[in-house]
């Protein structure tokens, strides 16, 4: 088994995987895969992200590969599985940036391919942000879940999370309003 991981040199044990590995440098000539993974999740859990497919497609190549550059900056972190060369799934925070707020940490964007779900990979790469989360002095992270994504908000219970509030018709999709969970972990 290959476990790696390139950050706090902390490593990563994946079960029933070969050549799994947790990153946070993606290149940035690697865009086009970052891009297509980010569209995939869109078109696979709509509700999931508040920006619909068709606005995700309007993003520019420039702004992709900014992404990919701040995050090899550590401007934003943006942790990435694969397998061996293949990219498998994401997640991103950030920290508030306004001073007053500054010691809270924001998760978006978990999403990792379904024939890999089960196996520990998103629980890893939210394990990620808390520890880096914890690095930045971060009091506290918080996630927003569509409350039918019962199996986020069940990963996110098990890390620690606590539901802490309910978003009443937060998302609207078409005609239709949708509920979100505010989710909150004390680090």
């Amino acid at each position: 088994m290959k476990i790696a991981s390139f950050l706090f040199g902390k490593y990563v044990k994946f079960k029933e995987m070969e050549k799994i590995t947790i990153i946070n440098n993606l290149p940035v000539k690697r865009w086009k895969e970052y891009r297509d993974l980010q569209i995939e999740a869109h078109k696979e859990s709509p509700l999931a992200f508040s920006e619909t497919l068709s606005e995700l497609r309007k993003t520019s190549l420039k702004d992709w590969q900014k992404d990919l550059k701040d995050s090899l900056k550590n401007k934003t972190v943006i942790f990435f599985a694969l397998d061996g060369e293949k990219l498998i799934g994401m997640v991103d925070f950030h920290i508030h940036r306004l001073s007053k707020l500054k010691h809270n940490a924001f998760l978006g964007g978990l999403y990792v391919r379904k024939e890999y779900r089960g196996k520990g990979i998103g629980k890893s790469l939210t394990q990620k942000i808390i520890d880096v989360a914890r690095a930045k002095k971060a009091k506290n992270i918080f996630s927003e879940i569509i409350e039918t994504q019962t199996a986020s908000i069940e990963l996110h219970k098990k890390l620690g999370f606590k539901i802490v509030g309910k978003l009443e018709n937060f998302l609207k999709d078409g005609n239709k309003y949708h509920s979100e969970f505010f989710l909150q972990k004390k680090l």
